[in-house]
């Protein structure tokens, strides 16, 4: 999985080398991204029978 997100990231910037705390800061940020657009999702079920 690491190296798809390195070749998303070489894509997107052109740069081939990327380190660690690089890759983890993207995933946390796309995790984070998709948790709260989930969250967002179930609050608005919750409230849509009304």
């Amino acid at each position: 999985m690491i190296a798809v997100i390195i070749r998303i990231l070489d894509r997107r910037t052109g740069v081939s080398e990327r380190t660690e705390g690089e890759i983890l800061e993207y995933m946390a940020k796309k995790a984070q991204k998709k948790a709260v657009k989930v969250a967002k999702k179930l609050k608005a079920n919750a409230t849509s029978g009304y």
